[in-house]
This record gives C-alpha cells, sequence and structure tokens, in this order.
C-alpha cells in the first residue's frame, strides 16, 4: 500500500508513516505516552519518566516467590506498604542472569526468568552487573541490543566467595522461613479441626453415661419412681408394643399451615430430623414428665439434648402413647367382671359394672373472658378441666371420658361423655351422693346405688348409717385410681397454656398407666380382711 504525502493513508484503515520527522514524533507520542512507574525498593529513586533504559518488573502472583521479593526488598507490608498492580521492582535490582530472550510474533523481547529474584541493592557489599536494555521505541526488525555491562569494582576473591555463601544462606533462610510460615499456619489449623473432633468425642461418650433408660435395667425401685410403672419387665413390654408403630412416627413441628389441632395434612408430613437419642430414651423421658413434671431445661440437661429437642420428642410421643393405648378395648365384658370381682361386692353389690367419679385438673387462667367462664369451677374456686372416669370393681378403668370445661356439671359430663351407650339393662352403678345420676340411668334400666341423703332428718337411722358405710367402703376404690393417677405430677400441678393443646393426650394416657402399675385392690389381702 502506497504512503501518503501526509503520512496517512486515505480511504482505508488509517496508518502511520515514519519516513517524515512529522512521523517519528508521532511514533515516540504513542510508545512513551504511558504512566510513569516508581521503583519501591528502599533508597532506589529510579522512574519510569526519566529511566526510558530501565525496566520494571510486577510482584509474582505466586505466593510463596512474592514473599522472597518482599524479604529481599527489606519492606513488610502494613499500613504504610502494600503490594499492587502498580507496584514494580526496577532492573537494577536483578543480574544478567535473571533475563532471558524470548520470541513471539511481534519478534525478540528480553524478559524476567521465572522465579527470578531480586539481589542487588544499595545495602549489598557486592556490586552485581545490572542489565539496561533498549528502548520500546526502536523501529520493527531492528535487532535488540545485546545488555551493556557495568564496571565492577575490584575485589577479592576470598570476600566474593565468602559473599556469595552469606547470599546463598541468606537466600535458604528467606525459603526456611516461608516454609516454616506456611507449616506453623497448617498446625494451628489442624489443632482447631483436633480441637471440634475431640469436643463431638466427648460429647458422644458423655451421653453414654446421661440420663438413659439403660441406666436402670433391672432397678425396679428406681423405675417405679421416675416412670409410676410397676418393674422393668412390664417397661420393656410396653416399650415393645409401642416400638413397631413409632419407627417411622412424624415429629411433632410448629408449622403456619397446621391447623387448630396442630396436625398436619397427610401431605405435609416429613420424616424428621435424625434421632438425637434412641426411641427407648425418647419413651423414659417422656414418661419421667409424665411423672415428676421436670422442666424442659432440667429434662434437656439430663438427656444431654437442646430443649426445643425435649420439647419436640415429649409432643410426639404424648400423641403417639395416645394413639396407640387409646386402641385398646379396656370396657370389660359382664363375665370378665364377675371373674375378677372381689368377695366383698359379690356379697353385698354383685351386679356392679362400674364406680364412676369426676376429677378436674387446675389449669391457669386463660385470656378470654368467655373462656375464663366456661373453665370456672365453683367446686375449685379457680379454672380447672374435668374429665370423667370409671373403674370396675377389681379396681381398673373401664371408661375414660375426654376432658370438659370446669364449669360443666357432673350430670351433663355423664350425658355427654357416652358412658350411658355402655351400660345395660341390669347392670348397678356406683357413685358418691353428690353424683346424682339417677333419673340418667332409671330409663335404660340401671341401677344407682350411691349413701343415702339426710335431707329434712335429725340424724341416720341404723340401716342407713350401714349403707352408707357400705358403700363408702367400695366406692373407695376410685378414689385410690384417682390418687394414682394424680402422682403424675404434670396434671397435679397447674397445667401451662403450653400444653393446652395436649392436655385431654395427657389426661388420658396418665389414666391408662394404671393398667402398668401394681392392683389397687390386692385380692388375697382383701379377701383376708
Amino acid at each position: 500500500m502506497a504512503p501518503t504525502e501526509g503520512g496517512l493513508e486515505t480511504g482505508g484503515t488509517a496508518c502511520l508513516h515514519f519516513k517524515s520527522g512529522r512521523g517519528r514524533f508521532l511514533q515516540f507520542l504513542l510508545v512513551n505516552i504511558e504512566m510513569p512507574h516508581n521503583c519501591c525498593v528502599p533508597f532506589c529513586n529510579a522512574t519510569s519518566k526519566k529511566n526510558k533504559n530501565l525496566r520494571f518488573h510486577r510482584f509474582p502472583k505466586k505466593k510463596g516467590l512474592k514473599d522472597q521479593w518482599i524479604a529481599k526488598i527489606r519492606r513488610d507490608e502494613g499500613d504504610y506498604f502494600a503490594v499492587t498492580e502498580n507496584t514494580r521492582v526496577c532492573s537494577k535490582h536483578f543480574c544478567e542472569e535473571d533475563y532471558t530472550v524470548s520470541e513471539d510474533g511481534k519478534g525478540k523481547k528480553i524478559v524476567l526468568k521465572k522465579g527470578a529474584v531480586p539481589t542487588i541493592f544499595k545495602w549489598s557489599s557486592e556490586k552485581r552487573s545490572r542489565s539496561t536494555f533498549a528502548s520500546k521505541g526502536k523501529r520493527k526488525g531492528e535487532a535488540l541490543e545485546a545488555p551493556r555491562k557495568k564496571r565492577r569494582r575490584k575485589s577479592c576473591p576470598h570476600c566474593e566467595r565468602k559473599q556469595m555463601a552469606i547470599d546463598r544462606l541468606q537466600n535458604d533462610l528467606e525459603e526456611k522461613n516461608a516454609q516454616l510460615k506456611e507449616l506453623s499456619e497448617r498446625f494451628e489449623d489442624f489443632k482447631k479441626e483436633k480441637g471440634k473432633q475431640e469436643a463431638a468425642g466427648a460429647l458422644k461418650e458423655d451421653k453414654h453415661v446421661c440420663f438413659s433408660a439403660e441406666n436402670f435395667n433391672n432397678k425396679d425401685q428406681l423405675i417405679r419412681f421416675y416412670t409410676g410403672i410397676v418393674n422393668w419387665a412390664v417397661f420393656l413390654q410396653l416399650f415393645n408394643f409401642i416400638v413397631s408403630r413409632c419407627k417411622d412416627m412424624k415429629y411433632w413441628r410448629s408449622d403456619v399451615n397446621a391447623d387448630e389441632n396442630h396436625q398436619h395434612e397427610p401431605d405435609q408430613l416429613r420424616q424428621g430430623r435424625p434421632r438425637s437419642l434412641s426411641m427407648l430414651d425418647e419413651y423414659f423421658l417422656t414418661l419421667v414428665r409424665l411423672r415428676h413434671a421436670f422442666p424442659e431445661e432440667h429434662l434437656a440437661y439430663l438427656f444431654k439434648v437442646s430443649r426445643s429437642t425435649v420439647s419436640r420428642i415429649f409432643l410426639s410421643w404424648i400423641n403417639l402413647l395416645y394413639f396407640e393405648l387409646g386402641s385398646i378395648p379396656i370396657w370389660q365384658s359382664k363375665d370378665l367382671i364377675e371373674e375378677t370381682m372381689p368377695i366383698a361386692f359379690k356379697e353385698r353389690y354383685p351386679a356392679t359394672r362400674c364406680i364412676l367419679d369426676c376429677t378436674e385438673i387446675k389449669i391457669c387462667k386463660p385470656s378470654s373472658l368467655r373462656a375464663q367462664s366456661q373453665c370456672f369451677s365453683s367446686y375449685k374456686n379457680t379454672t380447672t378441666a374435668k374429665g370423667l372416669l370409671g373403674i370396675a370393681p377389681s379396681g381398673a378403668p373401664v371408661f375414660i371420658s375426654d376432658l370438659y370445661t370446669g364449669s360443666i356439671s357432673d350430670k351433663d359430663i355423664t350425658k355427654q361423655s357416652g358412658i350411658l351407650e355402655l351400660l345395660k339393662k341390669g347392670d348397678d352403678c356406683m357413685a358418691d351422693k353428690g353424683f346424682n345420676i339417677k333419673d340418667l340411668l332409671e330409663p335404660i334400666g340401671v341401677t344407682l346405688n350411691i349413701p343415702p341423703f339426710l335431707s329434712d332428718k335429725a340424724q341416720f337411722n341404723e340401716e342407713e348409717v350401714e349403707n352408707t358405710q357400705s358403700v363408702a367402703s367400695v366406692r373407695i376404690h376410685v378414689e385410690r385410681a384417682i390418687s394414682r393417677i394424680k402422682m403424675y405430677k404434670i396434671i397435679t400441678n397447674v397445667v401451662p397454656l403450653s400444653l393446652a393443646g395436649v392436655l385431654n393426650q395427657i389426661w388420658t394416657v396418665c389414666c391408662m398407666l394404671l393398667l402398668f402399675q401394681s392392683p389397687i385392690i390386692d385380692q388375697e389381702k382383701y379377701e383376708e380382711d
């Protein structure tokens, strides 16, 4: 392509020609207009603005080599010095052997060797040869000039060998220091990881000696104290009855989509997180809380789990026990009642089918005035929940009603609980004299045995006194059953509103656990008396 007179070719890509003086000036501007660089080595004032023959090298990106450069120039990174893309070291501080000639598409050029480290400084006793290079402004195709060697001062060969040995040792020391620093960092990381593993191992070992059911193996007295169940064998039998149904148990969890009864739709149920405790310990924890009403924080400490885990385990297991124990048919046939009936009943009340009585559980006062009015019991003078319990003459529970508000009467709870549908014509039902349900039983042909009322009489006659004592002597067993239920302190204490959603389940499970305790009536001793 022929050049134009003005140095630029028209009608195409503009190109610059250097035949005229104007072209050379433009070339000089394009090559040399760049930001000046300064050498960061102490006592070195080299700048690219005044030293066109020097090269200014960036710090290497490799951490180990970069640390060697920083150590060689005797500077530390901190508030007053930091290595950036614009931090440079000039070619005055490199030996001629640190450079090599590289070829690329544009021609030959002199570059710094990989792994080269600056070694020539003002504080060094040896003045090494320094390389100077031709500027970039030379024309393309022009041969590169060989680096010029500066004169070196004459020195003693012995001193040179000593200095070289000193430099080699210094380089080795710096490399060892860099390795030592890296090893120190790795050692600190290893110590932290080992500390975490030891803490996890200590916690795992600690779980083996925590408050676990296995620690009470064959200790019947302690099992009876902590759970109310008669002995270790019965404790395990009940667990084995439940365990086949709890393997795929869905743990309770709070959910904004849950309904008022804290239940989830089938598609919302999910498998819970991995168990922190074994199933036996979860079962044991639930019974311990029912028996002694330990706070969740105390149980979390005993079983080495979090408070939220205790709450989730208890709510899940109390619902499981409610459904599984509630599926046991406890209403006894008439033949079974007659077979297990004590002699005292056979002689005086042979047709007795069950003994009825109500009990109340104190609950915290709700904030709603309507709820306060419904739950207020005039008998207890506080807010309560009320339930109906029926036991057989042998002392076994045969009927457990749901809980109702404390303001409900004995007659209404008998009518709504469903007990009337179970009684048959010819049965006898025994209750306290305040339990006036005679008008409900007569239409279905059931006799009510209660102590006589004094009414307007001054005192009972002899027959009425004997009848009162006779009914009281056998009716007392239902009071004993209720007292055993009340030994579960979770319903003896004032129940918090946080457990109001599962209070009915707690009541039912506590009543059903009477089946796994020692008999209320000792037949042999009762018959001797």
